[in-house]
């Protein structure tokens, strides 16, 4: 981990209606916000701010915001001490957050012949502080609190039409760091758990033998009947055909047949 680095610490003014054309800086920027409500985007993700918030992206991100309320924001732009892992996304000021910055804003102003080093330390312990908050764990699971947020969009939505820029739009973060985030806690991408949780909701339903394979993908989010044979024999190994025939077994029952389940749960080997 290297040392902390403060590029630039600055207040400004912004009116309702002010909007910033798209930019970027060579160092994460940590914006806060007090009265001042509005969006701010970064490519393309977008996410809501609002007083008593501060909003964070990466160097390098192009990034813009339209305010909707008058009130004054701080910036701050750090480099080291894991400053590059913060992620992109709209946070609650905690008291330690806005200790910091406090400490910041009053040594900023002060006539310290060493405030530029101490404005580093505090830009570092900054950066620590927002850092926990985003991993902040969530239960008593203990994981990381995106990741188990979008681990249960996906549970609850597997069988709509969602993609992962949704969900990490939905949580104020990057699609990026939600995909590291993810393998990091669950070790398998976003992606793979949605299509997994997806196979093994159509493995249930073709070990039913009451439903069409068009169907099947409709109900679990797929849709295009070809594109679901064609991931569930990847996952699987075999085509859905073939699945179906050797965990449904027939049953008489009177002068009729009715299929007997036998499905079980699905083991993704590989990314799809």
């Amino acid at each position: 981990m290297s040392s902390a680095k403060c590029f630039f610490t600055f207040g400004i003014t912004v009116e309702k209606g002010h909007k910033c054309h798209p930019h970027d800086h060579p160092c994460t920027e940590i914006v806060f916000n007090r009265g001042c409500s509005g969006l701010i985007c970064c490519d393309g993700v977008s996410a809501k701010y609002s007083d008593g918030t501060f909003f964070t992206h990466q160097p390098g991100r192009d990034h813009w915001i339209r305010n909707d309320r008058q009130g004054s924001q701080f910036c701050i732009g750090i480099s080291g001490c894991n400053s590059d892992r913060i992620p992109f996304g709209v946070f609650k000021t905690t008291e330690g957050t806005e200790n910091i910055i406090s400490r910041i804003m009053s040594e900023a102003e002060s006539d310290n012949p060493f405030k530029g080093d101490y404005i580093d330390m505090l830009a570092g312990q900054l950066s620590i502080e927002i850092l926990r908050i985003s991993q902040k764990p969530e239960g008593s699971g203990g994981l990381p609190y995106h990741a188990d947020a979008a681990k249960k969009i996906i549970d609850s939505r597997f069988d709509e039409r969602i993609s992962i820029g949704e969900i990490a739009s939905s949580l104020f973060i990057s699609p990026d760091y939600l995909r590291q985030l993810f393998r990091e806690t669950f070790g398998e991408s976003p992606m793979h758990y949605l299509i997994r949780r997806r196979i093994e909701f159509a493995c249930h339903q073709l070990s039913d033998g009451q439903s069409s394979l068009s169907d099947i993908a409709a109900k679990c989010g797929i849709g295009n009947p070809y594109y679901f044979s064609r991931i569930f024999r990847k996952v699987t190994g075999v085509p859905p055909s073939v699945y179906r025939e050797r965990n449904c077994r027939p049953r008489p029952v009177g002068r009729r047949e009715i299929g007997n389940c036998q499905g079980g749960s699905v083991r993704c080997n590989r990314e799809p």
